[in-house]
């Protein structure tokens, strides 16, 4: 197997700098020259083995963000670093440890051959910011530089796929299509740079006459067909860039087409020029807070209350799922995984935002809305609600701020405080009361604040 993937081996605890790392090695992702991974690309309802196990196998460069908990971690040592110390000997992967903090690192055997990209005697955790971002733009290029030289000597270059075999374009004849396409047309579609691969769906940027297209193929067993079909506008015809198609709510970034055959569903996406919330959070170093996240809460509730009243549940509300498309607004995206309250449900979970009752087997309504809770509390925190202990979470619930004051009745404390009970009877259900609850007083002085 050709090594084309950047590798990041990381202990949770060191997550931020994960982030950075992100950051300056994005140009390179954007561009089609790296496959960056790490573990908070497992897709929800896979085998987690499996994805770092084929991970691992095509990883080309690993970057080790070594600190003394990812030395004490023994999933680490067992399961990601003896594949890649291997490969480093018999394929010439190329690793990369940058020291996050004082640690062991020059004392333990089959690490210490390798040299640090920077100093084990100034970890990052003593640099000023601009050092730090020095050691990042130094991974950066040496991240460049490997696989310019791996391209140079002529080796072949190709991207995981996670069904076997090779992607290929979808064969109209027997498909089922819902949607602005038919069979004809979708011979039309020019297949262009896979844009993600995981062990469940695959991201495929596409050219379909004078517009791009982002062709998404999920395992069937995932989806719930009958959800999505309601979410497409009605076809065979097609549908113009900035119309409201059948949601009529702006903010639902839905799929243009859907069609199936027995092993995958295939959805048709309008290729938003945009970054999601998370990579605007972490390129911004600072929280989401005021009118910025007050047309968060606006755009998701919108998107919710749509949903709710025709009784389906998007399932996967996170900040890597809303996108910022500039004057155009926000878009949330990947319905691939949206169902019907009565309907059956396969298991998905996205760590962190994922309600409990959802992460047990069974969403709600009230799922979604808890993991609205949750994608505000990380855009106004920088991490999750029960990341880091119960009194962080409560300090967390105090530092969101919508520049209302409070909702209807309800200090954004308490509200967003509620949103996230681990009950879901026990949370707002704005969706029954036709949002009276969401009525943010706009121009009011902040009410008092409880808690």
């Amino acid at each position: 197997m050709a090594r084309t993937t950047v590798f990041v081996s990381y202990s949770h605890t060191e997550r931020a700098w994960l982030e950075r790392l992100r950051v300056q090695l994005k140009p390179l992702e954007r561009e089609g020259r790296i496959e960056l991974w790490d573990d908070t690309r497992i897709a929800p309802g896979s085998s987690w083995r499996d994805e770092i196990r084929r991970a691992l196998d095509s990883a080309k460069v690993a970057v080790l963000l070594v600190s003394a908990d990812f030395l004490a971690s023994q999933f680490i040592a067992e399961n990601e670093l003896p594949p890649l110390l291997k490969a480093a000997r018999e394929a010439g992967a190329v690793i990369l440890p940058v020291i996050v903090s004082p640690c062991l690192y020059t004392d333990t055997e089959g690490l210490k051959e390798f040299q640090a990209v920077n100093d084990p005697q100034k970890p990052l955790v003593s640099l000023k910011k601009a050092g730090r971002e020095q050691v990042f733009l130094t991974v950066a290029r040496a991240v460049k530089e490997s696989l310019s030289k791996e391209t140079a000597s002529g080796a072949t270059r190709t991207r995981p796929t996670p069904w076997p075999g090779t992607m290929r374009r979808p064969d109209p004849a027997g498909l089922s299509v819902w949607g602005a396409i038919d069979g004809q047309t979708l011979r039309r579609i020019q297949p262009l740079e896979i844009m993600r691969s995981t062990g469940h769906s695959i991201l495929q940027k596409c050219a379909l006459d004078d517009e791009l297209f982002v062709l998404k193929g999920t395992r069937a067993d995932l989806c719930d067909l009958e959800a999505l079909r309601q979410l497409v506008p009605e076809g065979p015809r097609p549908v113009p860039i900035g119309t409201r198609g059948v949601s009529e709510v702006d903010a639902m970034g839905t799929p243009r087409a859907v069609w199936t055959n027995d092993q995958h569903v295939w959805e048709l996406q309008h290729h938003y020029v945009g970054r999601s919330l998370a990579d605007v959070v972490a390129e911004r170093q600072k929280p989401l807070t005021g009118p910025a996240l007050l047309a968060v809460v606006e755009a998701m509730a919108n998107v919710l209350e749509f949903l709710h009243t025709r009784e389906l549940i998007h399932r996967d509300i996170n900040p890597g799922n809303v996108l910022d498309v500039g004057s155009a607004g926000l878009r949330i995206i990947d319905w691939s995984f949206c169902c019907r309250a009565a309907g059956p449900q396969a298991q998905v979970a996205t760590p962190g935002y994922t309600a409990p009752e959802q992460a047990a087997g069974r969403a709600e309504c009230a799922s979604d809305w808890y993991s609205l809770g949750a994608t505000c509390f990380a855009l106004a925190n920088g991490f999750t609600p029960h990341e880091r202990g119960q009194r962080a979470f409560k300090r967390g619930l105090a530092e969101i701020h919508l520049g209302a004051g409070e909702f209807r009745g309800w200090p954004e404390e308490e509200f967003f405080g509620l949103l996230l009970d681990p009950d879901p009877n026990a949370r707002p259900k704005p969706w029954e009361s036709n949002r009276k609850l969401f009525d943010i007083r706009r121009d009011s002085q902040p009410g008092p604040r409880t808690g």
